[in-house]
């Protein structure tokens, strides 16, 4: 059901281009950050207030690593596709573009392929119906260029030229997302989601997001592995949904973190609130510190995850006593 969710959503990168997405969707190149094309599963759900944790993928990256950390985007607006034409022109995940005037639709329609078609992105079985349409007149002519376009509702618009996506008209019936900055962010220095997943083992195993990439994840899969954490969305069943805890508004103020450490302490302060069976930094106690120190010393953990799971902790509550 649509909802204030956080998401972990995994994205095709390039790793020598700064792990940016290939076809910039999210687009992490400027503020404010946006996303509009891609998993419209996804935008049709999450709503205002939602949290998107991107993960770039390159399967030319060797392991253990094809998996990183880039961004986290808060979202504040979703905006429509029409509108993101007028706000953010000539971002490649704006896949609407104005007609050129014309005295109809089917000469606007016209002027655009003749103005772009030496460099049009559409597939190949659009293109070829493009260049037929040069050539063609009455009824059957307009029927195709049609296609092109949006709903009458909207005849100004168009499929834009550099977009490539076949089923562009299911993708823009999704509304166009928006990020605030702060506190939506770029990390400077991408994270490895096995340092994630050592931090906070509520997070699925990379084996996971790698399957997942290309074909549905069942619901129970991703619940049954920490039950407390994780929920399914229903309609996105290949993302992984993270139920929020109001962890980084619990953050004191004061405290400086950069945007990586945010959000490893984000998914270790989750699981620690899950253990703990608490709902605020405000409702934990030092005893409580202490016996989830006694917790991690026996879980077998590494030593370096181990402190990294505490010290995050201890960050969020510098006033309670620390057990060592």
């Amino acid at each position: 059901m649509p909802g204030v969710h956080a998401y972990l959503l995994v994205y095709m990168a390039e790793a020598s281009r700064g792990w940016l997405d290939r076809g910039h969707d999210p687009d992490l190149r400027a503020l404010p950050l946006t996303w509009g094309t891609c998993r419209p599963d996804v935008r049709r759900y999450a709503l205002e207030g939602s949290q998107l944790f991107f993960l770039g993928y390159d399967r030319r990256q060797p392991q253990p690593s094809p998996y990183m950390l880039t961004a986290y985007f808060h979202v504040a607006e979703r905006i429509l596709q029409k509108d993101a034409v007028q706000r953010f022109p000539g971002r490649p995940n704006v896949i609407l573009d104005r007609l050129p005037p014309g005295p109809s639709l089917d000469e606007q329609v016209l002027s655009y392929i003749r103005a772009h078609r030496d460099h049009l992105c559409w597939p190949d079985e659009a293109k070829d119906r493009a260049f037929q349409s040069l050539e063609m007149s009455g009824g059957d002519r307009h029927a195709m260029l049609l296609s092109f376009v949006t709903p009458l509702a909207q005849p100004n618009f168009v499929h834009a030229h550099w977009d490539a996506h076949a089923d562009w008209r299911k993708r823009i019936c999704q509304r166009y997302f928006v990020a605030d900055s702060p506190p939506s962010a770029v990390l400077d220095q991408p994270l490895p989601y096995d340092q994630l997943t050592a931090a906070c083992r509520a997070l699925p195993p990379r084996d996971t997001l790698r399957s997942g990439w290309g074909a549905t994840i069942r619901a129970d899969s991703v619940t049954r592995r920490a039950p407390t954490c994780w929920s399914a969305s229903p309609g996105c069943p290949r993302s992984h949904c993270l139920r929020g805890r109001g962890i980084r508004d619990a953050m004191p103020p004061s405290l400086a973190l950069s945007a990586g450490w945010r959000v490893v302490v984000d998914a270790c302060l989750d699981a620690a609130f899950t253990f703990l069976d608490i709902a605020t930094v405000a409702d934990l106690t030092g005893a409580q510190l202490a016996a989830y120190r006694a917790y991690f010393t026996g879980s077998g953990l590494a030593p370096a995850s181990q402190a990294q799971a505490l010290a995050a902790l201890r960050a969020a509550v510098p006033l309670l006593p620390i057990a060592r």
